[in-house]
């Protein structure tokens, strides 16, 4: 079972590796982060309503899509809010966050998994669910803001 939820995982994590990188090209990085999302709150939904075990082999290539995405475009997306200039620093920032939430998500998901399994994929899946909201409607694709901006501003050159 082991071996083959590790297949079903990188399963989904090359298949999201070459659509999101595709989608990411085409479209900007926010698009595959916002699937990402999805995909990771489905995961959690269906792990949280799995009507039989052999249902977490999706599980399992669920979560694999969501992260070839943010191996495609986490880091990717923050180099792109900024000029060359600010790059580092938000390369730092991003990464720092990443690392603190990579240090307390596991404390805090054993805390939950103590009380219930059933709680801890509960609370995974609404937080997924927050975070592709907060994404879709607070994070403006930088690619695209960046090249509205450049557009107003010879624009305004040039009258």
């Amino acid at each position: 079972m082991a071996g083959l939820s590790t297949a079903a995982y990188l399963f989904g994590q090359t298949a999201g590796n070459l659509t999101f990188g595709l989608l990411a090209d085409r479209f900007g990085h926010k698009l595959p982060l916002e699937l990402s999302g999805l995909a990771a709150g489905l995961a959690f939904g269906l792990a949280w309503l799995a009507p039989a075990p052999e249902w977490y082999y999706l599980v399992f290539v669920l979560l694999g899509i969501a992260m070839g995405a943010i191996i495609v475009s986490g880091i990717l997306i923050l180099l792109e809010f900024r000029g060359p200039e600010r790059r580092p620093t938000y390369a730092g920032l991003g990464n720092t966050a990443v690392g603190i939430t990579s240090m307390v998500a596991p404390l805090l998901g054993a805390v939950l998994a103590t009380w219930s399994y059933s709680l801890l994929f509960a609370v995974g899946a609404v937080i997924n669910l927050i975070a592709l909201l907060a994404m879709h409607w607070w994070v403006k694709e930088p690619r695209w803001a960046r090249e509205r901006v450049s557009k107003l501003a010879s624009k305004q050159v040039c009258e």
